[in-house]
């Protein structure tokens, strides 16, 4: 996913271990998933931590920035009519 500037995304929240923001011009499309990921990431994160004996990457938090993800499953659905 590329870069985004800063003034064009908006943040969503944080956990213990995420940072999670959107394009802006996702509107509520970009809110709800983000919004998803925020609820299963901390689950998820201590799925995978458990899977490989606890390790844990110096850099935290994490940064997820919602954007090329819906824009991408966007061109395959038009792609597969």
């Amino acid at each position: 996913m590329g870069m985004h500037h800063k003034s064009k995304m908006t943040h969503a929240g944080n956990t213990t271990n995420f940072d999670v923001s959107y394009l802006t011009k996702l509107g509520q499309q970009g809110a709800n998933l983000a919004q998803a990921i925020l609820q299963n990431c901390e689950r998820d994160y201590t799925t995978l931590k458990q899977i490989f004996g606890g390790l844990t990457p110096q850099r935290m938090p994490y940064s997820r920035r919602v954007g090329s993800i819906i824009s991408k499953s966007r061109f395959r659905t038009r792609r597969a009519r």
